[in-house]
């Protein structure tokens, strides 16, 4: 029986029977509690495949020949999937770590701010885990989608690079550092400006679906 049906039984003050109060409950609400609030065991299932949600601050700007850029702070709200594979599958090696991300990230230069809706796809991972800890690295490519435009410009493109961090876990929370570069020009200018930033992000483990 799930925890929100032990629950709702205990609070009942009529005949109803526990078997009555479990059936009564959508099982797919009955089992989001459960998740949300259950602490991952380290190597408990084959995989481990997390829905979390992520906030990132840091700094960023624009890579130029023709000399320094102020940077400013930079700031990113994600939801993204975490896979971890516990025990080797196929051909995919214990260790495994990959994840995948989509939210809103705030970039660029002191002077010249851009907004993104930003896609992240790290494919390449690997952890390690310790006890109640993991260390992980992970390293993709992710690509932005223009929410502004530059400024005196007034047009921009979308954005692509390569994007890298590292994080320890504890449980359901994680802090770590991801470094993006950009390989598009921000806008079609003759100033060749490229997004570059590192993000300290701490992220929180919201539902899993352990196998």
């Amino acid at each position: 029986m799930t925890q929100l049906a032990q629950r709702l039984c205990l609070d009942l003050t009529d005949s109803l029977s526990c078997d009555a109060v479990r059936d009564s409950v959508p099982p797919l609400f009955a089992s989001l509690p459960s998740s949300i609030v259950s602490v991952p065991r380290l190597a408990s299932e084959k995989y481990d495949l997390y829905v979390s949600a992520r906030v990132g601050l840091g700094g960023s700007s624009y890579s130029w020949d023709d000399g320094p850029v102020s940077g400013k702070v930079s700031f990113a709200l994600d939801a993204l999937t975490q896979f971890y594979v516990n025990e080797k599958i196929s051909i995919i090696p214990k260790g495994y770590y990959a994840e995948g991300a989509i939210g809103y990230a705030l970039k660029g230069a002191s002077s010249l701010p851009m907004h993104y809706l930003d896609l992240h796809l790290m494919p390449i991972g690997y952890y390690h885990g310790y006890k109640e800890l993991r260390f992980l690295g992970k390293l993709g490519v992710y690509t932005g989608f223009p929410l502004s435009d530059l400024r005196y410009v007034k047009t921009s493109n979308v954005d692509f690079g390569i994007s890298c961090g590292a994080a320890v876990e504890y449980r359901l929370l994680s802090a770590g550092l991801t470094f993006d570069r950009g390989f598009v020009k921000v806008a079609p200018s003759s100033v060749e400006l490229y997004n570059w930033g590192i993000m300290f992000q701490i992220t929180c483990k919201i539902v899993s679906f352990n196998r």
